[in-house]
């Protein structure tokens, strides 16, 4: 099984340097170009998927229909970005100054005021994972349209890296990450692969 995430393109939220932003925000026009430039990668590289999924989140959802117009996209909650809760529309900077414990002794399990933690993160991402170990054949080629949160908490799981060291593997905007599994044990193939001239954001 291959699986090949997309990082949506640039947004609002990451313009202003959010903390995390919302479901409702939206790509900006350079986002949207990003995205654009990101279709060169599938035929520069002969891609092709079987199996189509994306956050529910606006960002994720616009970035999807842009990559791949034509096809039908399974919408699933657990590839979100982190629930901030009353952090998510703050500035990170303003964050990281009002909560300095957070970070610099960071503990996953601990909890966004009013949202979730970054182990929940984990835990929703790493069940979706399991969840198409189990309902797809090892010959399909998976598509998923994400956000920086879950690719990085998936790729900790995969490269046995533990959560206390998030975030490790952080990828870029309009980027393709690509994981295969092979004879039962998960590998990353690529990491937050971008068309030429995509901003680094």
């Amino acid at each position: 099984m291959n699986i090949f995430f997309l990082r949506h393109g640039l947004s609002h939220a990451n313009i202003q340097k959010l903390v995390t932003g919302d479901r409702t925000d939206a790509l900006t026009e350079e986002g949207r170009q990003q995205i654009r430039q990101a279709r060169v990668l599938l035929d520069f590289y002969s891609l092709s998927f079987t199996h189509y999924w994306v956050s529910d989140w606006i960002r994720a959802k616009e970035s999807a229909l842009i990559f791949c117009p034509d096809a039908h996209f399974t919408v699933d909650s657990r590839l979100g970005e982190t629930d901030a809760g009353a952090a998510a529309d703050m500035p990170l900077a303003d964050f990281t100054r009002s909560h300095q414990a957070f970070w610099q002794n960071f503990q996953p399990a601990r909890k966004y005021p009013g949202g979730e933690s970054h182990q929940d993160l984990y835990e929703r991402a790493v069940a979706w994972l399991r969840e198409l170990e189990c309902s797809l054949s090892t010959g399909v080629s998976v598509l998923a349209v994400t956000h920086a949160g879950p690719i990085c908490a998936l790729l900790h799981f995969v490269c046995h890296v533990p959560m206390r060291d998030f975030p490790m593997f952080l990828s870029k905007n309009a980027s393709l990450t690509k994981i295969e599994q092979k004879n039962g044990h998960w590998r990353l193939s690529f990491f937050s692969l971008t068309a030429p001239h995509s901003r680094d954001s």
